[in-house]
C-alpha cells in the first residue's frame, strides 16, 4: 500500500505494522471513517513508530503514528464531545492533541486546550509525504 511506504519513509523505517482488523471490525470501519484510513487499518490496526535502544539495540515502541481502531473510536467520541466538530480522531500528537480527518479528507490538528483545529494536509496521503 502506497500510503504503509510513505509513513515508512517518513519515519526512516523505523515502523513496526500491527495485526489487521478482521473482516467484521473492517466493515464497521468502513461505516464510520473515510475509505483510505479504513484500508489501512485493514492492513495493519494501528501503525507504531520504534527506534532502537540505545544500549542494547533492541527495537522499542515509541508511540502509535495511527491509531488502532478501539483508540479511534474512543478518541473519536471525545473529540465529538468535547469540541463537537465534524471527522475521525486517528492519531495524537504526543501532547494530547489528536489529528481529525474530515469527511472531505482534510486533516486538522485539535488543539483541546485552545479549543481550535489547525490546518495540517489536504489528505492522508499527503499528510505521511
Amino acid at each position: 500500500m502506497d500510503i504503509i511506504d510513505a509513513i515508512r519513509k517518513k519515519y526512516g523505517g523505523n515502523i513496526k505494522l500491527c495485526s489487521p482488523l478482521d473482516d467484521e471490525r473492517y466493515e464497521q470501519a468502513k461505516k464510520i471513517m473515510p475509505e483510505e484510513l479504513a484500508e489501512l487499518l485493514r492492513i495493519s490496526n494501528g501503525i507504531l513508530e520504534t527506534m532502537p535502544h540505545p544500549k542494547t539495540g533492541e527495537i522499542m515502541d515509541i508511540y502509535y503514528i495511527v491509531d488502532p481502531f478501539d483508540d479511534i473510536l474512543s478518541e473519536t467520541e471525545r473529540y465529538h464531545e468535547v469540541h463537537g466538530g465534524e471527522g475521525v480522531a486517528f492519531a495524537g500528537n504526543g501532547a494530547g492533541d489528536s489529528y481529525v480527518l474530515k469527511p472531505d479528507g482534510r486533516i486538522f490538528l485539535m488543539d483541546y486546550i485552545d479549543n481550535d483545529e489547525e490546518f495540517c494536509a489536504e489528505s492522508l496521503s499527503a499528510f505521511f509525504e
